[in-house]
């Protein structure tokens, strides 16, 4: 977390301030808060505002999609190449793919539990027997056995579902051993996306999104703030797999908070 999204700033502000600013980054020191918490845990998208945690989603989803300019000296990173660059030229053909008519490239329903929809490639019919427990297995055991496993989610944050984050993390922890990281999307194509595609072989990744419950235009574009997440989401996952990178794609549906507690729950079933 940058020093610049500690800030001091009016709270009303909207995506079309966004917009104009573009990517423009104020490291001004008047607008970093100082000792604004002491034990606040803070995820990628949150901003501390007069000692108060705020979500500015818009905001991210619309600098990321303004930012076209490559990250340089990338070899220096270690990477064979662009992993900020590739993600967005996946999400603006899924872009460009839905303002033609076609819509969003179908992803086959692996299994479904409770309303949790698990996502695969292509467009395979559901097998009679399919369960989130098997896929979900299957999917843990792609990985390394020094592998870490990332979770990804598309969606707002609150305290409950912070809550329900952590206790899916414990399960996933419990059932392999391994270490859990939590990014939100679409902030952490930034930041640890970045190591995910193009640093070593050694994740498996859990991309989860659900339908935008309340949405918006977004000025001078003919697209929602929603689409735009899915496009993105969905532009990672295209990415990843392209890869070789092990990932899963759960969608929540119109609950985050149940679809979060189904797969905790399928997971500590299985464990």
């Amino acid at each position: 977390l940058g020093a610049h999204r500690l800030v001091g700033r009016d709270q009303d502000e909207l995506t079309d301030a966004c917009i104009k600013r573009g990517l423009r980054h104020d490291l001004r020191a008047k607008h970093v808060v100082g000792k604004a918490g002491n034990r606040v845990a803070l995820h990628d998208r949150h901003m501390l505002v007069g000692g108060r945690v705020k979500d500015d989603l818009d905001c991210v989803i619309v600098d990321h999609l303004a930012n076209d300019r490559r990250v340089a000296n990338r070899s220096k990173a270690g990477y064979d190449f662009d992993p900020v660059s590739a993600a967005k030229r996946a999400t603006a053909d899924l872009l460009e793919a839905r303002s033609a008519g076609d819509g969003f490239p179908h992803s086959a329903v692996h299994a479904v539990e409770a309303g949790v929809e698990i996502l695969a490639p292509g467009s395979e019919p559901l097998p009679a027997d399919a369960t989130a427990s098997a896929a979900l297995a299957s999917w843990l055991n792609d990985g390394a056995d020094d592998a870490y496993v990332a979770v990804l989610g598309y969606f707002e944050a609150t305290g409950e579902r912070d809550d329900l984050l952590v206790r899916l993390r414990d399960a996933l922890r419990a059932r392999t051993g391994r270490a859990t990281t939590f990014g939100v999307g679409p902030r952490y194509l930034h930041s640890t996306g970045q190591l995910h595609k193009g640093g070593p072989d050694k994740g498996l990744f859990l991309v989860l999104t659900s339908d935008a419950v309340e949405d918006r235009d977004v000025p001078e574009s003919e697209f929602s703030l929603g689409t735009l997440l899915r496009a993105q989401a969905l532009g990672d996952v295209r990415t990843l797999r392209e890869r070789g990178r092990p990932v899963l794609h759960a969608h929540l549906g119109w609950s985050v908070e149940e679809g979060l507690a189904t797969l905790a729950d399928v997971l500590e079933e299985g464990a």
